[in-house]
């Protein structure tokens, strides 16, 4: 993922030492229109090249390798896998967008200060020197009424929003997971896919034409839901979308969204929906924010969404282009 000017403004003006900077005062600094800001922010932590630090959102450089790194070696680092087995170049050449003689150059840089191993293979192979370590999983239960993983709200989510567009009368309605999984590297966009979309189309009895709107969905369990950073990635979605939504979740008799995370989420004109365990089994689902549709989504964004949603089921492509007389 080659970065865009806007991510490099952004890269050069954080502290290079890793002190965490004011969200606020960097935008000012850049002159950035929010969304601008967002998906330059959002690239630069897709990329490992920035993290959010604390409650209040400051930004502020990653030191991966404990080196002076270039951007694309350090790009090239972090899109390897952390135990340290080994991807083919192609593959990773490809999922981070670096034309060949950029792509060598990192990976020299990198085989120079001892971080990377090579394989042999189709293409060849290269891998992590040594496994960085990782949080152990642990059984521990969770706090009551909360899920341990993300991915446990997505179904229900999902299933809530195929439950909701079957009321109403739509020549399509679907909604399905489509989150990347979680150790994978995006290879159809610069940032990561929402976790769950819905698709409709619009007919009207006396109107010639037909409309499509494209929701996206980034759903967050209760913890991670009330960082600053949820706001932001479910806002770097709306590239795709008519309308994007953040998803939290809530526990048992938790009724307050944090008044950040509310405050963000209209500026950034998000839906937000709440979720949360019922005691007799299964989850509700309340609506807390509607903005009006907006269309500053563009048609190739769009287009991309729509062919990752469909995929290769050929039922539901049928389905779809019927529905808008293709």
């Amino acid at each position: 993922m080659a970065l865009t000017a806007n991510a490099h403004e952004l890269l050069d003006v954080l502290d290079s030492g890793g002190k965490a900077a004011n969200i606020g005062r960097l935008k000012a600094k850049l002159g950035l229109r929010d969304e601008d800001y967002t998906a330059a922010q959002t690239e630069l932590i897709e990329a490992g090249l920035a993290a959010l630090q604390g409650k209040g959102g400051r930004l502020a450089r990653t030191n991966v390798g404990g080196g002076d790194l270039s951007v694309e070696a350090t790009m090239l680092l972090m899109a390897l896998p952390p135990d340290g087995s080994t991807v083919g170049n192609y593959n990773v050449r490809g999922q981070l967008a670096l034309d060949d003689e950029t792509y060598a150059e990192a990976k020299r840089e990198l085989r120079a200060t001892g971080l990377i191993k090579v394989g042999v293979g189709y293409g060849g192979t290269v891998g992590r020197a040594s496994a960085v370590p990782t949080e152990k999983a642990t059984d521990e239960p969770s706090p009551v009424g909360l899920v341990r993983l993300e991915k446990e709200l997505y179904e229900p989510f999902a299933e809530w929003l195929r439950s909701s567009l079957a009321d109403q009368d739509l020549a399509f309605a679907e909604a399905r997971i489509t989150a990347t999984p979680k150790g994978y590297k995006q290879g159809g966009g610069r940032w990561s896919r929402p976790d769950v979309t819905a698709v409709q189309v619009f007919r009207y009895d006396w109107l010639p034409d037909k409309t499509v709107e494209v929701s996206t969905c980034e759903v967050k369990r209760a913890e991670d839901g009330k960082k600053l950073e949820s706001v932001y990635e479910a806002a770097a979605h709306g590239r795709w979308a008519h309308r994007a939504s953040l998803v939290v979740e809530q526990a048992e008799g938790t009724d307050a969204v944090p008044a950040s995370i509310f405050d963000e989420v209209r500026r950034f004109r998000l839906r937000l929906y709440t979720v949360r365990r019922r005691p007799e089994g299964g989850f509700e689902v309340k609506e807390i924010i509607k903005p009006p549709l907006t269309h500053e989504s563009q048609p190739e964004d769009l287009n991309d969404l729509l062919g990752y949603f469909l995929g290769e089921n050929r039922a539901l492509r049928q389905s779809y282009l019927k529905a808008i007389g293709q």
